[in-house]
């Protein structure tokens, strides 16, 4: 009887992640816990699911092996946070007739925070090209990316996603947002050029979490502006080319 329909989500994959966040984390050598589950709804469209959860280290409060289990449902145990939870999904759509082209949407929502969805949540979406040009040699990329001011914050665990003091997740940080586009060519067999064009706006406001939902700025800073030009090239060498 399962068999019947579950063949319309497979195939299904279900990634799981366990880290030590390392000695520079507020807690040292946190926890971070992941998973991702993943399944095909019709050729060529594909859905993701994940969470992750930031816990326990040295003093910090007490966390439980079961703890992200429970975060599947609740971010409270016994009066208090089981720990920095975020969730999110993901999907990705193929075009076939259209050369490959490839749209995806990644998102990503904090558990606490505002009412404005918009400060709380993160986004990228972007438009894939593998196949460019008549001989197929060529491919292109276009990124979008938008991430909220109370983005990766929280108040017990406050080095976020960060391992030796280098974030793990986007490079632009909390209330920016980025845009960002390359083109990669292979010349010959042996011979690829690439080319990456990014633009990105991050603010330099230094925030104070005064509630589980709310949060005022502490210091006023201007938004940073970065633009990003780079060129490379590769060789390989191998006797059959």
């Amino acid at each position: 009887f399962l068999a019947w329909y579950l063949h319309f989500f497979s195939p299904i994959r279900l990634t799981l992640l366990l880290s030590d966040l390392g000695a520079d984390s507020q807690y040292p050598h946190s926890r971070f816990f992941g998973g991702r589950i993943a399944f095909r709804l019709v050729p060529g469209l594909e859905l993701g699911f994940g969470m992750t959860l930031i816990g326990g280290g040295n003093g910090g409060p007490t966390f439980q092996w079961y703890y992200p289990v429970l975060a599947l449902f609740t971010n409270s145990h016994e009066g208090r946070e089981l720990g920095d939870r975020r969730g999110g999904g993901d999907l990705r759509l193929t075009i076939p007739p259209l050369q490959g082209l490839e749209w995806t949407l990644e998102y990503l929502i904090e558990d606490v925070g505002p009412d404005s969805f918009s400060e709380k949540a993160a986004y990228k979406s972007g438009l894939f090209l593998p196949r460019l040009g008549a001989a197929g040699n060529s491919e292109m990329r276009l990124e979008f990316e938008r991430i909220g001011a109370w983005v990766y914050r929280h108040g017990e665990w406050r080095s976020g996603y960060t391992l030796e003091q280098r974030l793990l997740a986007s490079e632009l940080g909390p209330d920016s947002w980025g845009l960002k586009t390359s083109v990669g060519t292979a010349l010959t067999p042996a011979h690829r050029l690439d080319f990456l064009l990014r633009y990105g706006e991050i603010s330099g406001n230094i925030y104070l979490r005064t509630g589980d939902d709310d949060y005022q700025v502490l210091t006023p800073g201007s938004r940073e502006k970065r633009l990003l030009l780079l060129g490379s090239t590769g060789l390989i060498y191998s006797p059959n080319l």
